[in-house]
């Protein structure tokens, strides 16, 4: 297997370790400013969430990057088993990657959802089409 789109992987593992730590740091930062009411809701994770926006919009990414991003990484290892590793499939890869990376700064910083939504749209282009490469 063609070591090569293990790269892409690891950029989308980077991204979603990135997003929980920033996530944790939000929110120890929110329940010590009192910002986030009911801490106990953290033991049970029931009823409506207590925190800021600002924590509950990495929270809502961190949970996306374990929706579409469970099929780029089939792909990429179906990739690698069936000897598809090349200049398409790892631009394809990569340019999934580098969707996802601008959701997140989009989604945790701002959160302009009409703009959110046209770049996880778009992201999911590259994904599609890698499935389709390897395909054929």
């Amino acid at each position: 297997m063609d070591k090569a789109i293990f790269y892409p992987m690891l950029g989308m593992a980077a991204l979603t370790f990135s997003v929980v730590t920033l996530l944790a740091k939000r929110r120890f930062a929110a329940v010590k400013s009192g910002e986030t009411k009911n801490p106990a809701f953290f033991k049970t994770f029931r009823g409506e969430s207590p925190e800021p926006p600002s924590v509950q919009a990495v929270q809502r990414n961190f949970a996306n990057l374990f929706e579409m991003p469970m099929l780029f990484y089939p792909a990429c290892v179906a990739a690698g088993m069936l000897d598809k590793v090349d200049a398409i499939s790892l631009s394809l890869a990569w340019a999934y990657v580098a969707l996802r990376v601008i959701h997140t700064l989009v989604h945790v910083t701002g959160n302009d959802v009409p703009t959110r939504f046209k770049i996880f749209f778009l992201s999911n282009v590259p994904l599609m089409a890698l499935w389709i490469y390897i395909a054929l």
